[in-house]
Protein backbone atom coordinates (compact mmCIF):
# COMPACT_ATOMS: atom_id res chain seq x y z
CA UNK A 1 0.00 0.00 0.00
CA UNK A 2 3.00 2.46 0.75
CA UNK A 3 4.60 2.25 -2.71
CA UNK A 4 1.62 2.44 -4.21
CA UNK A 5 0.92 5.31 -2.16
CA UNK A 6 4.53 6.54 -2.87
CA UNK A 7 4.31 5.65 -6.69
CA UNK A 8 1.81 7.97 -6.94
CA UNK A 9 3.48 10.86 -5.58
CA UNK A 10 6.30 10.55 -7.19
CA UNK A 11 4.32 10.13 -10.65
CA UNK A 12 2.55 13.59 -9.50
CA UNK A 13 5.80 15.63 -8.99
CA UNK A 14 7.21 14.92 -12.45
CA UNK A 15 3.99 15.30 -14.41
CA UNK A 16 4.04 19.26 -14.92
CA UNK A 17 0.57 19.23 -17.13
CA UNK A 18 -1.57 22.12 -16.19
CA UNK A 19 1.35 24.02 -14.85
CA UNK A 20 0.81 27.04 -16.68
CA UNK A 21 -2.80 27.23 -16.11
CA UNK A 22 -2.38 27.10 -12.70
CA UNK A 23 0.24 29.72 -12.63
CA UNK A 24 -2.06 32.34 -15.08
CA UNK A 25 -5.11 30.94 -12.60
CA UNK A 26 -2.95 32.36 -9.89
CA UNK A 27 -1.31 35.33 -11.45
CA UNK A 28 -4.88 36.92 -13.24
CA UNK A 29 -6.38 38.88 -10.35
CA UNK A 30 -3.30 40.27 -9.68
CA UNK A 31 -2.70 41.21 -13.57
CA UNK A 32 -6.66 42.06 -13.96
CA UNK A 33 -6.13 44.79 -10.89
CA UNK A 34 -2.91 46.05 -12.34
CA UNK A 35 -4.74 46.57 -15.70
CA UNK A 36 -7.44 48.38 -14.21
CA UNK A 37 -5.12 50.65 -11.70
CA UNK A 38 -3.45 51.52 -14.98
CA UNK A 39 -6.05 52.11 -17.44
CA UNK A 40 -7.34 54.87 -14.11
CA UNK A 41 -4.43 56.59 -14.02
CA UNK A 42 -4.58 56.92 -17.88
CA UNK A 43 -8.12 58.54 -17.22
CA UNK A 44 -6.90 60.62 -14.43
CA UNK A 45 -3.61 61.94 -16.52
CA UNK A 46 -6.22 63.14 -19.71
CA UNK A 47 -8.28 64.53 -17.29
CA UNK A 48 -5.72 66.70 -15.98
CA UNK A 49 -4.12 67.63 -19.20
CA UNK A 50 -7.51 68.53 -20.34
CA UNK A 51 -7.95 70.91 -17.95
CA UNK A 52 -4.38 72.05 -18.15
CA UNK A 53 -4.92 72.85 -21.64
CA UNK A 54 -8.49 74.57 -21.58
CA UNK A 55 -7.38 76.74 -18.64
CA UNK A 56 -4.81 78.20 -20.45
CA UNK A 57 -6.56 78.12 -24.03
CA UNK A 58 -9.54 79.88 -22.98
CA UNK A 59 -7.18 82.64 -21.12
CA UNK A 60 -5.02 83.32 -24.28
CA UNK A 61 -7.99 83.41 -26.54
CA UNK A 62 -8.68 86.22 -24.42
CA UNK A 63 -5.91 87.75 -24.37
CA UNK A 64 -5.46 88.04 -27.69
CA UNK A 65 -8.34 89.95 -28.48
CA UNK A 66 -9.52 93.82 -28.64
CA UNK A 67 -12.84 93.32 -26.72
CA UNK A 68 -14.68 90.91 -25.73
CA UNK A 69 -18.77 90.38 -27.15
CA UNK A 70 -21.09 87.54 -25.99
CA UNK A 71 -20.59 86.13 -29.69
CA UNK A 72 -17.05 85.48 -28.90
CA UNK A 73 -17.68 84.27 -24.96
CA UNK A 74 -20.19 82.18 -26.41
CA UNK A 75 -17.44 80.98 -28.78
CA UNK A 76 -14.83 80.21 -26.24
CA UNK A 77 -16.99 78.30 -24.05
CA UNK A 78 -17.69 76.26 -27.25
CA UNK A 79 -13.91 75.56 -27.34
CA UNK A 80 -13.67 74.12 -24.19
CA UNK A 81 -16.27 71.99 -24.40
CA UNK A 82 -14.63 70.98 -27.84
CA UNK A 83 -11.10 70.49 -26.03
CA UNK A 84 -13.04 68.62 -22.81
CA UNK A 85 -13.86 66.01 -25.28
CA UNK A 86 -13.98 62.80 -24.58
CA UNK A 87 -15.24 64.01 -20.76
CA UNK A 88 -18.62 65.65 -20.51
CA UNK A 89 -19.26 69.45 -20.12
CA UNK A 90 -20.87 69.93 -17.00
CA UNK A 91 -17.64 68.23 -15.69
CA UNK A 92 -16.01 71.42 -15.75
CA UNK A 93 -16.57 75.02 -14.15
CA UNK A 94 -15.19 77.51 -16.26
CA UNK A 95 -14.51 81.25 -15.01
CA UNK A 96 -13.06 84.20 -17.35
CA UNK A 97 -12.26 87.31 -15.80
CA UNK A 98 -10.65 90.81 -16.47
CA UNK A 99 -8.67 92.11 -13.34
CA UNK A 100 -7.84 95.96 -13.53
CA UNK A 101 -5.06 97.19 -11.87
CA UNK A 102 -5.58 100.54 -11.48
CA UNK A 103 -2.63 103.47 -11.02
CA UNK A 104 -3.21 103.61 -7.37
CA UNK A 105 -2.57 99.75 -7.30
CA UNK A 106 -5.54 98.71 -6.10
CA UNK A 107 -6.84 95.35 -8.08
CA UNK A 108 -10.42 94.90 -8.97
CA UNK A 109 -12.68 92.53 -11.07
CA UNK A 110 -13.32 94.54 -14.12
CA UNK A 111 -15.83 92.04 -15.89
CA UNK A 112 -16.17 88.38 -15.64
CA UNK A 113 -18.01 85.43 -17.02
CA UNK A 114 -18.55 81.91 -15.64
CA UNK A 115 -19.45 78.42 -18.10
CA UNK A 116 -21.06 76.19 -14.86
CA UNK A 117 -20.19 78.73 -12.84
CA UNK A 118 -21.14 82.21 -10.66
CA UNK A 119 -18.93 85.21 -12.38
CA UNK A 120 -17.10 87.34 -10.12
CA UNK A 121 -19.09 90.68 -8.94
CA UNK A 122 -17.67 93.86 -11.37
CA UNK A 123 -15.67 96.04 -8.93
CA UNK A 124 -15.05 93.75 -6.32
CA UNK A 125 -11.50 93.19 -5.14
CA UNK A 126 -9.04 90.23 -6.63
CA UNK A 127 -6.01 89.02 -5.09
CA UNK A 128 -3.45 88.36 -7.79
CA UNK A 129 -0.13 86.76 -7.40
CA UNK A 130 2.89 89.57 -6.68
CA UNK A 131 4.77 90.47 -9.86
CA UNK A 132 1.85 89.77 -12.15
CA UNK A 133 0.19 92.97 -14.25
CA UNK A 134 1.44 96.34 -14.20
CA UNK A 135 -0.14 100.03 -12.85
CA UNK A 136 -2.91 100.70 -15.54
CA UNK A 137 -3.13 97.62 -16.94
CA UNK A 138 -5.10 94.50 -16.66
CA UNK A 139 -4.45 90.50 -16.30
CA UNK A 140 -7.10 88.10 -17.60
CA UNK A 141 -7.56 85.06 -15.27
CA UNK A 142 -9.27 81.97 -16.33
CA UNK A 143 -10.25 79.64 -13.15
CA UNK A 144 -11.55 76.18 -13.87
CA UNK A 145 -12.51 73.13 -11.93
CA UNK A 146 -12.91 69.61 -13.43
CA UNK A 147 -14.70 66.68 -11.28
CA UNK A 148 -13.70 63.48 -12.68
CA UNK A 149 -15.05 60.42 -11.53
CA UNK A 150 -12.90 56.74 -12.03
CA UNK A 151 -14.49 54.72 -14.86
CA UNK A 152 -13.66 51.13 -12.48
CA UNK A 153 -14.41 50.23 -9.07
CA UNK A 154 -10.04 50.08 -8.85
CA UNK A 155 -10.48 53.63 -9.50
CA UNK A 156 -12.80 54.14 -7.25
CA UNK A 157 -10.94 52.50 -4.25
CA UNK A 158 -7.69 54.44 -4.88
CA UNK A 159 -9.80 57.79 -5.89
CA UNK A 160 -12.53 57.73 -4.23
CA UNK A 161 -15.75 59.06 -5.70
CA UNK A 162 -14.57 62.20 -7.68
CA UNK A 163 -11.39 63.62 -8.09
CA UNK A 164 -10.99 67.76 -8.37
CA UNK A 165 -8.85 69.22 -10.60
CA UNK A 166 -8.47 72.67 -9.79
CA UNK A 167 -6.11 75.06 -12.57
CA UNK A 168 -5.97 79.02 -12.68
CA UNK A 169 -3.77 80.47 -15.11
CA UNK A 170 -2.75 84.53 -15.62
CA UNK A 171 -2.23 86.04 -18.73
CA UNK A 172 -1.58 90.19 -19.56
CA UNK A 173 -3.63 91.18 -23.15
CA UNK A 174 -1.44 90.95 -25.62
CA UNK A 175 -3.05 93.68 -28.26
CA UNK A 176 -4.09 96.38 -25.44
CA UNK A 177 -3.70 97.25 -21.43
CA UNK A 178 -7.43 96.28 -20.74
CA UNK A 179 -9.68 94.35 -22.96
CA UNK A 180 -13.40 95.47 -22.59
CA UNK A 181 -16.33 93.41 -22.43
CA UNK A 182 -19.19 94.49 -24.91
CA UNK A 183 -22.41 93.03 -23.02
CA UNK A 184 -25.55 93.06 -25.52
Amino acid sequence: MMTAISRRLRSMRKNEDGTAAMEFVLMSPFLFTLFLGVVEIGNMTLAYRKAQTLTSASADLVAQALEIDDADMTDIFAAVNSILDPFEPNQITVRISSISINLDDTVEVGWSDGLNTTALTEGDEFTLPSSIGLAGGSVIVTETLMDVEPITFIGEMIFGDKVYIPNEYFIEPRRALRIPRIRE
